[in-house]
């Protein structure tokens, strides 16, 4: 498939992913008749996955086509042989933020945010070694305690606790 063809079916992929993720985000019971709680932020995230789908969409499909210069060899837009790995992480970013989506209530955001943060930085990040993992797992706790009391005590939103509740 062409760069444009991937760049079309991924942001198709996320504008389905967005309303699956706004479909779920909808269930989630509001503790307030009025005002943020605890509701609101996966909704827009969800949002935010729908319209990022909706512009890399709109801008593969409208990019320019690279037009060669004289004396240069035409190259083709097919996927270059790397793109196998690329699809495959795609998809399992999908899949993690399906599965982060799907366990956010039940796990509560502490969690769920800890245990998404390390395997999504074990996705982006290759190097190993116990080194390596220490300091994904000490970065996604930190993270996500940060973000907590960012939330909570910041903001006053109340966040899905789940199993610490």
């Amino acid at each position: 498939m062409t760069e444009r063809g991937n760049g079309i079916v991924a942001g198709c992929v996320f504008i389905a992913l967005g309303a699956f993720a706004y479909a779920i985000a909808l269930t989630i019971p509001r503790r307030m008749p009025v005002g943020i709680d605890s509701g609101v932020l996966p909704e827009i995230f969800a949002a935010g996955l729908f319209v990022c789908g909706v512009l890399l969409a709109a801008f593969s499909l409208f990019a320019p086509l690279a037009v060669p210069k004289d004396g240069e060899t035409p190259v083709a837009d097919d996927a270059p042989p790397s793109a196998e790995p690329r699809r495959f992480a795609l998809l399992l970013n999908i899949v993690l933020i399906i599965g982060y989506v799907a366990t956010l209530r039940d796990l509560g955001f502490v969690v769920s945010s800890a245990i998404f943060f390390f395997l999504q930085i074990s996705l982006l990040d290759h190097r190993g070694g116990a080194k390596g993992y220490a300091f994904r797992a000490a970065f996604a706790v930190v993270g996500t305690g940060l973000i907590w009391v960012l939330f909570e005590k910041g903001f006053g939103l109340i966040l899905p606790s789940g199993i610490l509740g």
